[in-house]
């Protein structure tokens, strides 16, 4: 009896396994689009560790935000990733008109791309 409640955890955990696996994943094609980075304005730099990520979007964004107005559709912000001194990744967010609507009722004006 002990023998068979210790496999136990390990028998829950398998099971747990194989109905993740079959899990569906719900998600919309991403809408986002590469912006071209040096067109953007980095306002922040956050380090984490080795990681170092540089944070940048459009004058326009930047000057509605300081003026408490919505930031305009086709807006990019994009976090650059650099990892021991390169370029690991670019992730992109591009906010457009009516983006989320049509995703389960949930308004998210946003679409997210990473390269």
């Amino acid at each position: 009896m002990t023998r068979a409640r210790s496999r136990l955890p390990v028998l829950a955990a398998i099971a747990c396994g194989v109905v993740m696996v079959g899990w569906q994943v719900d998600a919309e094609p991403t809408k986002a689009t590469m912006p071209d980075i040096s067109k953007l304005v980095h306002y922040t730099t956050v380090m984490r560790g080795e990681v170092t990520e540089h944070i940048m979007t459009t004058r326009e964004a930047i000057g509605a935000v300081k003026a408490g107005k919505p930031v305009p559709n086709g807006t990019h912000f994009a976090l650059v990733d650099y990892r021991e001194g390169k370029v690991f990744r670019y992730f992109i967010m591009e906010k457009g008109a009516g983006w989320g609507d049509d995703w389960h009722g949930v308004t998210a004006p946003i679409s997210v791309i990473s390269y």
